[in-house]
Order: C-alpha cells, then sequence, then structure tokens
C-alpha cells in the first residue's frame, strides 16, 4: 500500500512540474509577462524622441502582475483592466535634454551627457487607442498612456492626447 501510495504521489507530483515548466515555456514564447504583451520594438511615445517604451530584457520577471500593480496604483483591489485597454510591459524613458548642470541634474537621471527623468524603468504601459477607425493620425496622436511601475506599482506618469488633435 505504501509503494502505491509512494509511486501516485510521484506520478503526480512529474505531472504538476511537467505542467508548470509548460506553463512557463508558452507563457515567454507568446510574448507575455505578467499578464501583459511584451514591447517587442521600441514605441515613440508623444512626437518626443526622447520618450520610449522599449523592448525588456529577455527573461525579464517583474516583481508585480499587471492586475497587482494596477491594485497598487488604484488602492481597488480586483479593479478590471477593460478590454478597450493594452497592457505592455517595457522599459520606459523619458528624456529631459542635454545635461546643463546641476539645475538640470536636480532629482533626475544623468546618463552620457544626457539628463532623464525616467530611463530604462520596467513597466507596464496602459494605453488607449482614441482615435476614430479609418484615422490618419500617427499612433502616438491618437494613443493615451499611463506607466505603474512593474515591480513597486508606483504610478510614473501619462501621457495625453495632444490638444490639437480631434478625435
Amino acid at each position: 500500500m505504501r509503494l502505491r501510495t509512494y509511486i501516485l504521489v510521484a506520478a503526480g507530483s512529474a505531472v504538476l512540474v511537467a505542467g508548470v515548466a509548460t506553463w512557463a515555456l508558452i507563457g515567454s514564447a507568446s510574448g507575455k509577462a505578467g499578464g501583459a504583451e511584451i514591447v517587442t520594438s521600441t514605441i515613440q511615445l508623444a512626437n518626443n524622441p526622447g520618450q520610449t517604451f522599449a523592448p525588456p530584457p529577455p527573461g525579464v520577471s517583474p516583481a508585480l502582475t499587471a492586475q497587482q500593480a494596477l491594485d497598487l496604483f488604484s488602492h481597488k483591489p480586483g479593479m478590471k483592466i477593460p478590454s478597450r485597454v493594452r497592457v505592455q510591459l517595457g522599459l520606459y524613458t523619458r528624456w529631459v535634454g542635454p545635461n546643463c548642470g546641476r539645475e538640470c541634474e536636480h532629482g533626475n537621471i544623468v546618463s552620457h551627457g544626457k539628463v532623464y527623468a525616467y530611463l530604462n524603468r520596467l513597466a507596464y504601459g496602459f494605453s488607449t487607442y482614441a482615435c476614430r477607425r479609418g484615422s490618419h493620425k500617427p499612433a502616438w496622436q491618437c494613443t493615451e498612456w499611463d506607466f505603474i511601475d512593474a515591480n513597486t506599482g508606483t504610478y510614473i506618469e501619462g501621457i495625453g492626447l495632444p490638444r490639437s488633435v480631434g478625435y
């Protein structure tokens, strides 16, 4: 009887391990992490060459899922992400300008002679396409963004539509 129990437990454990390994392989092969799509090519944001959302390093593993990050930010656990909202995981960067000394550096990141508010910060980007179907406007003029830190759930910042853009 003990041998049968041992064999059943061992077989069950092997199935569980195989299932978890398959889930991990499918999750990474499908381009998802933390319940979000992984950014695969750099996205230029807000017609600002220094504001980007870029692919994260291979095998990145954020501390939080997109849902957990949203829950921490919103203080509303279980808040549903609307189906029209696209969630992506990537590296958020916002360039401030060339380094002009202490005045520019205050509270910012300095790298290679440039000043950044954020530099390669692992974040979930929550985006909504706001223009009418068939719009000929570039994507940056039609997409609203909110960025939440993927490790802490801290709100980074948002990008609204340009005022001159109609829907």
